[in-house]
């Protein structure tokens, strides 16, 4: 199951480009860990699923599922920083060391 903390679910409820579905991807994974999408969209692929989290209906694909399984998105505020974050419990602690790529 993938969580939407409170605050996230009341940022995502307010976003005035919000449609039918958000949809959580895995774009891809650098040296630090995964990459990931939150896009909204108002149509569903053949190959995913629905998540309800409140009034959030959240588009997952097979592929990715079990991948994301216990994910948290939240909304942090902290300075100049703002925007939502993806904690995933299933992804393995990874430090970049270097390499310059950003990820």
């Amino acid at each position: 199951m993938i969580t939407i903390t409170p605050k996230a679910q009341q940022h995502l409820e307010k976003n005035p480009d919000r449609k039918k579905y958000l949809r959580l991807a895995i774009a891809g994974e650098g040296c630090g860990g995964n990459q990931y999408t939150l896009q909204f969209t108002d149509k569903q692929h053949a190959d995913e699923e629905q998540e309800h989290q409140g009034t959030i209906n959240l588009l997952i694909s097979k592929h990715d599922k079990k991948k994301l399984e216990g994910t948290t998105i939240d909304y942090i505020k902290e300075g100049t920083l703002e925007g939502y974050h993806i904690t995933n419990a299933n992804q393995e602690k990874k430090s970049c060391h270097g390499c310059s790529c950003g990820h």
